[in-house]
Order: C-alpha cells, then sequence, then structure tokens
C-alpha cells in the first residue's frame, strides 16, 4: 500500500513541474511574441532606456513596455495609457529583465535594434525557470 502512495505521489509532483514548465514557457513566448509584434509594427520607437522602451502605434496611441513590479512580483509590464497590464500571472516572476536598443541614439534613416530577455520562473517551484531573448529590428524609423 505504501508503495502505491509513494508512486502515486511522484506522478501527481511530476505532473506539477510539467504544467508550470509548460505555463512558463507559454507566458514567456507570449510575452516575447506580442512586444516583438508591437516593436516591429511601430510607426517610431519613442523612448528606450532603463528598461522601459515607449512605442507610437500605427493608430497614433502610445504603448510603454517596462521591467517593473507589480503586485509583488517582477514582471513586464504594458502601458497604453489608459490600463498598465501585466504579461505575466502572478504565479510566474520575472528575472533579471533587460530592454534594450541598439544605437542608443537613433541614426536618422537607420532602423534600431530592440534587445529584449528576461527569465521566466515560476513561483510555486523555482526550479522551474526559462530563459528568453530575442532581438527585433524596428521596421519604421
Amino acid at each position: 500500500g505504501a508503495v502505491i502512495v509513494a508512486i502515486i505521489a511522484s506522478t501527481l509532483r511530476g505532473t506539477d513541474k510539467a504544467n508550470r514548465i509548460t505555463e512558463v514557457r507559454q507566458h514567456g513566448g507570449f510575452a516575447t511574441s506580442i512586444l516583438g509584434r508591437m516593436i516591429r509594427n511601430s510607426v517610431s520607437i519613442q523612448f528606450c532606456q532603463n528598461n522601459v522602451i515607449s512605442v507610437l502605434n500605427p493608430d497614433g496611441g502610445t504603448t510603454t513596455f517596462s521591467c517593473e513590479v507589480m503586485g509583488g512580483v517582477a514582471t513586464i509590464a504594458s502601458d497604453s495609457g489608459t490600463v498598465k497590464t501585466r504579461f505575466f500571472p502572478l504565479t510566474i516572476e520575472v528575472l533579471n529583465c533587460s530592454l534594450s536598443c541598439l544605437p542608443l541614439t537613433p541614426v536618422v534613416g537607420s532602423p534600431r535594434q530592440i534587445n529584449i530577455s528576461f527569465t521566466a520562473q515560476s513561483i510555486a517551484d523555482r526550479q522551474v525557470s526559462i530563459p528568453f531573448q530575442t532581438s527585433i529590428e524596428s521596421r519604421n524609423y
């Protein structure tokens, strides 16, 4: 009886870990995808320093992305003027977040490279930690 209970407990722990890995991977991929698409399709990059990037959207609005703490948990946030939204649920913490642009000062007629890197980590299981990194070149400059 005790062996069966141990096997079931071990299987459930394995399932929980697999679910956490899936959750962290999905949210990290989603954040990278949305950031990439919005930055790539922006009219221009308005501001880029100190882990904050503001872009002018095709609809004339501005969206600001930032690495910050919301609700006591580090995340990547998006602010479009009316509502600040976190890219990750409170079950996932963002570590080593970096949002940067090269060159630091825009050069007329040259695209900018936007670098995004962070590690998404499950708060319930700190061993579930996945790094994400991407570089986007601005289309409009």
